[in-house]
């Protein structure tokens, strides 16, 4: 029988990021435990004094599991000038265990199963692409109930589009996130060195405040109407809406309410997304979209998740009020599990391709 965490292991692992806090609120209110907040250190102590049964754990872990290793995705632009070749990535020297061991104040939790560096992808003869390969192992803290290793990879590939360095981030855990954003800098830092991009000019990404409210909806929405071979519009999926301070009165129905995700299907008619009346008191942060594709020899479906995941209506930081917009592929069916990372990383290119074309038509 599989061993459960109590206690003080149990705390640290619902600690971890990757775990949804609306996921342990469920799982509290399954058990008829019923609490105003979602927020962690309100849930926690109930966990901490409820006996947790293997049952109820491996709900948890299944949806950490999912939520860690799911892929996503974001791209940070930057301007370039002209003389700049892009083979010139491949010079950024590399020793990422030193570097980050060097950059940490503790301990990291993980090492590095492969020595990342650049290297030219000429997978496609049309255009050159700078990439890097990252798989990591990572120490689990909760050895007693689990395996001591865990393994994730995470990918960053990089184009030139006339004068604009394009830099496509694929990661999964936290920990691949901050091996991604600590090479992005890496690369910012080589090219202000050589005097690669003017001294001022900076990367760029989408974030939440780019948009108006209208047009951050219509931004989201219009990911259903992606017209390429490889994918067809299925519907909209799931919502993640956050009410504003000034919503009170406008719905009775929302009052005391913070945060909501609506689930369904064919939501794409539903007056949170189509009446514009609502937009002054709710905040659409997020939306899912189910897509038929084809690729090849497979075929099947796929959810589509858009958003600003880290977005909190009552953040002072900056960094979460103001989130960069990530989306992430999962696929729900396909012919054969082994090719779901090839099918994710081919569709991703689609999307971004997309994503970057429609920008500048939505934002403010």
């Amino acid at each position: 029988m599989k061993r459960v965490p109590q206690g003080d292991l149990l705390r640290q692992y619902l600690l971890k990021s990757s775990i949804n806090t609306t996921v342990l609120s469920d799982l509290l209110k399954s058990k008829c435990v019923l609490i105003k907040s979602k927020n962690k250190k309100a849930t926690l102590p109930y966990f901490l004094k409820t006996l947790i049964d293997a049952k109820l754990f491996n709900n948890i872990e299944n949806s950490e599991v999912f939520r860690e290793k799911q892929h996503k995705f974001t791209n940070s632009s930057i301007k370039i000038k002209n003389d700049f070749k892009i083979e010139k990535i491949c010079e950024i020297e590399l020793n990422l265990q030193e570097q980050l061991i060097e950059k940490n104040e503790f301990k990291l939790n993980y090492s590095f199963k492969n020595v990342p560096e650049f290297y030219i992808d000429s997978s496609n003869k049309d255009q050159i692409k700078i990439s890097l390969d990252i798989e990591i192992e990572i120490e689990d803290q909760l050895e007693n109930y689990n395996s001591t290793k865990i393994e994730r990879n995470a990918k960053i590939d990089v184009i030139l589009e006339k004068d604009v360095l394009i830099i496509h981030k694929d990661y999964t855990s936290p920990e691949t996130k901050e091996v991604v954003d600590f090479v992005v800098e890496r690369v910012r830092k080589y090219l202000k060195e050589e005097q690669f991009i003017e001294k001022n000019e900076d990367f760029f990404s989408i974030r939440l405040e780019d948009f108006s409210a209208e047009k951050r909806v219509e931004f989201l929405k219009s990911f259903q109407h992606i017209s390429v071979p490889q994918l067809k519009y299925n519907s909209i999926l799931d919502l993640d809406l956050e009410y504003k301070d000034d919503y009170k009165g406008f719905d009775k129905l929302l009052d005391s309410i913070s945060s909501m995700k609506v689930k369904g299907n064919n939501l794409e008619n539903h007056p949170f997304l189509e009446d514009k009346n609502y937009y002054s008191k709710i905040l659409v942060s997020g939306i899912k979209i189910k897509f038929d594709f084809e690729l090849a020899m497979e075929k099947g479906d796929i959810i589509l998740n858009l958003g600003f995941p880290h977005f909190k209506s009552d953040s002072i930081d900056e960094d979460f009020s103001n989130p960069i917009f990530v989306f992430s592929i999962n696929v729900n069916n396909c012919l054969h599990k082994t090719n779901v990372y090839k099918i994710t990383s081919e569709l991703a290119v689609v999307i971004e391709k997309y994503k970057n074309q429609i920008y500048p038509h939505y934002k403010k």
